[in-house]
Order: C-alpha cells, then sequence, then structure tokens
C-alpha cells in the first residue's frame, strides 16, 4: 500500500510539473510574441477604413479572443493605435463571454451598441472563428484572406477580399 501510495504520489507530482512546465512555456511564448505584435501596426487599409468609417458615423467594434492564462488582453488593445474609435471590445474568453467561434461574442457587441446583428458587417481573417461565427450571429460576413489561401473561402463568409480597399464599392 505504501509503494501505491508513493507511486500514484510521482505520477501526479509529475503530472503536475509537466502541467506547470507547459504553463510556463505558455507564458513565455505568449510573452514573445506579444513583445513582437505590441511593436507593430496595423495595415494600413484598415487604418484607413477604420478612420473612414468612424468619420461617417458608424459604430465600430473589436471581438477577439483571450489570450489565455498569460495574456493580458485588455491593456494591449488599450495601446492599440486608434482604439478611440471604436464603441465595443468584446474579448470571448474573458469575463464569462464564451470565445470564438461562439456567437455570443458577437451578440454582446451588438447588444452594447445597440444595433441588430443583420444590421452589421464583421470583418475578419479566420474563416470559421470570424467569419462563419458572424453569419450564425445574423451578421454580415467579409473575410480579408490577403493572400487568397482559404479554400471555398465564399462557403464561410458573405464576401471576400484580398484588400481593405476592396470594401470601398460595399460603403
Amino acid at each position: 500500500m505504501r509503494y501505491l501510495s508513493l507511486t500514484l504520489c510521482l505520477r501526479i507530482q509529475k503530472e503536475t510539473s509537466q502541467t506547470i512546465l507547459e504553463r510556463s512555456q505558455l507564458y513565455d511564448w505568449t510573452s514573445l510574441y506579444w513583445s513582437i505584435a505590441g511593436q507593430t501596426e496595423p495595415y494600413e487599409d484598415a487604418k484607413e477604413l477604420i478612420e473612414y468609417l468612424s468619420s461617417k458615423g458608424y459604430k465600430l467594434g473589436i471581438i477577439t479572443n483571450s489570450d489565455g492564462e498569460g495574456g493580458n488582453k485588455s491593456k494591449r488593445l488599450r495601446s492599440f493605435p486608434l482604439i478611440d474609435k471604436f464603441n465595443v471590445i468584446i474579448i470571448g474568453g474573458e469575463g464569462g463571454i464564451k470565445p470564438k467561434p461562439n456567437i455570443e461574442p458577437f451578440i454582446i457587441a451588438c447588444e452594447r451598441v445597440s444595433v441588430s446583428p443583420n444590421s452589421c458587417l464583421f470583418i475578419g481573417d479566420d474563416p470559421i472563428k470570424d467569419c462563419l461565427a458572424a453569419k450564425k450571429a445574423g451578421m454580415y460576413s467579409v473575410l480579408v484572406d490577403r493572400e487568397a489561401k482559404v479554400k471555398n473561402a465564399e462557403l464561410y463568409a458573405d464576401f471576400v477580399v484580398t484588400s481593405l480597399t476592396q470594401l470601398e464599392e460595399f460603403l
């Protein structure tokens, strides 16, 4: 019995240390990623589109997912260029909000700006987490596939563009 207890204890400690190691690696990776990502600038066409839509009085929002345990997404978003142009910011996976591709963050964003989903256009770069989820929530969706690599992109989004300047005809 003593051997069994010791074996179980060692096994649990080994699994616990493995979990701690994995979390540590995730935190290190997340920190490294955001130290680089935090220095990047938005695409020029994205900046122009945000400025244009804001100047026309459109309600703008960001719907993104949490980084997990090591991240502090809301802090990084506050330092994002043009963040003051956005009326609502939803971080799925934080504050009890389910992460994308669940439709909950999309619905909550609409509720917070008092707009019905069917009058919203969601622009994203992930065919499933962004575009398909937005469509399921009742929004129109645009997939930005800058390198035209997504196969059957039209199955996920209402519109597919390689540059945000292509949206001028819709706005």
